[in-house]
């Protein structure tokens, strides 16, 4: 996954998420719900990794935080909402990718 390609990790900063984003020989943007914690995991994986936070609670949360991200090659969604009881009933956002 290599040539440029821009990789993002949604639950990123632990277990099989922050794995991914180690591995990965790209440019990746790693999402955790602690901005502090995000850009601390980035910080020890180095390279072209960037830490935010991510509010998975309402469709706009993805949306919001990527907005500025130009382009993304691969998504990966290793993290989910604390409230589980609105998983399945809102709409998915809109992405400019």
């Amino acid at each position: 996954m290599a040539d440029g390609k821009v990789l993002v990790v949604i639950g990123g900063t632990s277990g099989i998420g922050r794995e991914i984003a180690r591995r990965a020989a790209e440019t990746v943007i790693l999402s955790g719900r602690d901005t502090g914690h995000a850009q601390q995991v980035a910080a020890e994986i180095g390279g072209d990794t960037t830490g935010i936070a991510v509010d998975l609670s309402g469709p706009a949360g993805l949306a919001g935080q990527l907005s500025g991200v130009d382009r993304v090659d691969h998504l990966v969604l290793t993290g989910m909402a604390r409230d589980q009881n609105t998983v399945g009933t809102t709409s998915p956002p809109r992405l400019p990718w």
